[in-house]
């Protein structure tokens, strides 16, 4: 999404390849991200299950000394990106932000590509769901009500900070009501809404 990659940019990231569900890049084409950079140090966040494999037989084929940080997520690789201290070498930035990763969880509001059954859990093609690090945890019907059993699952009110990223097919005034809703039921979480532009994710959100 282009809010997303905006902010990857407001965090010092130097490029960004656009993905997500049937979008996943290529290795040419993370290949040629890697080429168009002037640094021989680089450091890549797959954000994506789907992409780490490819990261890493990119990083293999390039002359450069490249790293693969296996972030899953998006909030993953944020976490990652804010433990980057670019007055560190190379591989104690890799260590530092590959075990920021274990400090964030993952909701994520999306719709149903096929009608599925998970450990008890029936789903309908078509129908909205929450995923929470990538496992289907509930079935809803609205995305502001799998947000909600999200964070009940995520046990938010154990975190300290929300971030709350809302996607493309979702209104700015229906994001930010879906904010004030989680104020008051958690009171002492620090949440911020962001308008992350991507397609598929009603919303993603980040637990700190």
């Amino acid at each position: 999404g282009k809010g997303l990659a905006e902010i990857f940019k407001s965090l010092s990231t130097d490029a960004t390849i656009s993905g997500g569900q049937t979008m996943n890049p290529s290795i040419e084409e993370i290949l040629q991200a890697i080429n168009s950079l002037p640094a021989e140090e680089i450091i890549i966040l797959p954000n994506n299950p789907n992409v780490i494999l490819t990261a890493q037989q990119a990083a293999e084929l390039s002359s450069k000394k490249v790293r693969v940080i296996p972030s899953r997520s998006i909030p993953q690789g944020i976490s990652a990106l804010l433990s980057f201290n670019p007055e560190m070498s190379l591989e104690e930035n890799v260590e530092n932000m590959s075990e920021a990763l274990s400090h964030v969880r993952t909701g994520e509001v999306t719709v149903a590509v096929r009608s599925t059954q998970v450990e008890g859990i029936k789903v309908k093609e078509g129908q909205l769901i929450g995923l929470l690090d990538g496992k289907l945890v509930a079935v809803g019907e609205s995305p502001e009500e799998i947000v909600l059993r999200l964070l009940k699952e995520m046990k938010a009110e154990e975190g300290e900070l929300l971030t709350i990223y809302y996607g493309a097919d979702v209104k700015e005034e229906e994001a930010q009501a879906l904010g004030e809703k989680v104020r008051e039921i958690f009171p002492n979480l620090n949440v911020e809404v962001l308008w992350g532009g991507q397609p598929y994710y009603h919303y993603i959100i980040s637990l700190e």
